[in-house]
Order: structure tokens, then C-alpha cells, then sequence
């Protein structure tokens, strides 16, 4: 009878296990969501000063298409970018006309001011942002 005893007083008290045991779910549920919104949300503004995700999918599909003028291999980098941003596109509206065209008046307005050079900061800009966003390219691999 006596270890039974003994075993029962070196238990912890049910308000502290479950208090503890509350505490330490909250800062679980806090920390995960801490990294969901950070990881998936939609970055605090959108590049080049475009005032949607979708203008700017089509101002960064309209900076591959400038970048590739005299055509891509297939596979490549700047391929792959170009299908991620027009899937991206089909994801946000069926009518893709209006974003690529916002898309590219914004791309012709800023060239004005820059040179050809700047493009491939665009791309690479634009590359980041697609990884941001969950693209994952294979010609990196």
C-alpha cells in the first residue's frame, strides 16, 4: 500500500498538467500560424507598383515575353516562367486579356524610363516572387 501511496503524491496536479498542457497547444496554434500567414500570404504589395496579383502576374509574364523576344528553348527558365505566370493568370479570371494588357502598358511605361539592361532584374524579380508564390523550377535543379 505504501507505493501506491508514495506514486500518488509524486503526480502532478490535474490543474497544472492540464494548464500546462493548454499553455503549451496555444503557443503551438500560435507558432504554426505565425508561419502559415507569413510563408503563404500575399506579400504586403506587389511588384513594380502594379495594384493587383493579377496585374502583376501580367506585368511579370510580360517581362519574360520581353526577355524571350527572339524565343525560348523549351524547358528553360524563362519557359517555365512564362507558363507559371499564365497559369497563375488562369487561376485568378478567365478573361486574361485585361491583367496582360495592365500588364504591359505598366512594362512599356517603365522601360521609358530605364534601359534593356533593367529586364533582366525585372526577370529575376519576377522569378523570386514566382518561388514566393510556390513555383518551383526544374531547370534549377
Amino acid at each position: 500500500m505504501q507505493d501506491v501511496k508514495r506514486y500518488s503524491e509524486d503526480r502532478l496536479p490535474r490543474s497544472l498538467v492540464l494548464g500546462g498542457g493548454g499553455l503549451l497547444l496555444a503557443v503551438v496554434a500560435g507558432l504554426f500560424w505565425l508561419v502559415w500567414e507569413s510563408q503563404f500570404a500575399a506579400p504586403a504589395g506587389y511588384l513594380f507598383d502594379t495594384p493587383t496579383q493579377p496585374v502583376e502576374a501580367g506585368y511579370c509574364l510580360a517581362v519574360a515575353q520581353a526577355v524571350g523576344a527572339g524565343g525560348v528553348p523549351v524547358g528553360g527558365p524563362i519557359s517555365e516562367a512564362q507558363d507559371f505566370w499564365i497559369a497563375r493568370l488562369r487561376g485568378y479570371t478567365s478573361d486574361m486579356a485585361r491583367p496582360i494588357a495592365a500588364g504591359q502598358a505598366a512594362l512599356a511605361r517603365d522601360m521609358a524610363q530605364t534601359d534593356r539592361v533593367w529586364l533582366l532584374d525585372a526577370m529575376e524579380a519576377c522569378m523570386r516572387r514566382a518561388i514566393t508564390y510556390g513555383a518551383h523550377f526544374r531547370s534549377f535543379d
